[in-house]
């Protein structure tokens, strides 16, 4: 059994390593875990990962049932107005970058911290 976790990445895309990895290993049974599906003209991890059952159904999970079972906690919106322009805005303290999502810009001339996931 081949588990491919996060298999939006690359596996469903004929030009990847992961997927010639998964056709030369094509007899055995295929797991692909995600909660991003890939679906492009040229990618599909829906037909890759479904097209060898009859039924073409993937296991589905919702946010809403995940908070309903408690294993992730109820979640608020909140929206804080700044008088700041943002297509204008410049950093002046070093942003907080963990895998291209800005986190966190903390200055202390300005009276708040703007935070992006």
């Amino acid at each position: 059994m081949i588990i491919v976790d996060e298999c939006y990445r690359d596996s469903a895309d004929l030009d990847s390593n992961w997927h010639e990895i998964l056709e030369y290993f094509g007899s055995a049974t295929q797991l692909g875990l995600t909660a991003t599906l890939k679906e492009t003209e040229d990618v599909s991890n829906i037909s890759y990962f479904c097209a060898q059952t009859d039924d073409k159904s993937l296991y589905t999970y919702s946010l809403k049932q995940r908070i309903e079972d408690g294993f992730l906690a109820p979640y608020r919106v909140i929206s804080v107005e700044l008088n700041i322009d943002k297509d204008e805005y410049r950093p002046r303290c070093p942003l907080l970058l963990i895998k291209g999502a800005v986190l966190c810009a903390i200055n202390p001339t300005i009276r708040s911290c703007s935070c992006f996931l």
